[in-house]
């Protein structure tokens, strides 16, 4: 009728299987955890390297920083720019900063841009703001753009810098 060493073999199979995927699931799980983890380290040291270059490079006259004149960037690919605005003003005050973009006769698109929100910075203090520049797939290579980076305090003009967008040819 029923072959019951066959129910017990298959029975055996099936919990061994299992048991496997679900291991095979903890450590998998185990393993993605610690990559992103690692990631979240790498990102925090990022930003704080960008404020120890703001910090250092920027001089105690200068109200805004901008890290690079040019930045030459794969077609689809992006990168983090950091820049820095120093608070000139009435002692004891603070104020609301931002950054805007404004994009040059060249083309390329304020769209292009990821820009940090507003932030407050006390009369006398810096600030990082970094921003990430991603030039869309399909960008001509070797063509450059221009933009101007703005920084508005209490939403007017502050101060701005322009840069280069290059496509990095192949």
């Amino acid at each position: 009728m029923f072959n019951k060493k066959g129910a017990v073999e298959l029975s055996i199979s099936t919990i061994v299987i299992v048991v496997l995927g679900v291991t095979l699931l903890i450590l998998g799980l185990s393993l993605v955890r610690g990559i992103f983890s690692k990631v979240e380290g790498l990102t925090d040291q990022s930003f704080q390297a960008g404020e120890k270059l703001i910090q250092d490079q920027m001089s105690s006259n200068e109200k805004f920083y901008v890290s690079g004149v040019t930045f030459v960037i794969e077609s689809g690919k992006s990168i983090t720019v950091h820049t820095g605005i120093q608070n000139f003003g009435d002692p004891g005050k603070s104020n609301a900063f931002k950054l805007d973009v404004k994009v040059g006769d060249a083309g390329g698109s304020k769209s292009w841009f990821v820009l940090p929100p507003e932030q407050t910075i006390g009369v006398g203090s810096k600030k990082a703001f970094p921003f990430v520049i991603n030039v869309p797939d399909g960008t001509e290579p070797g063509k450059s753009f221009t933009f101007t980076i703005e920084a508005l305090k209490d939403g007017k003009a502050y101060d701005s810098q322009a840069i280069i967008v290059q496509v990095k040819e192949d």
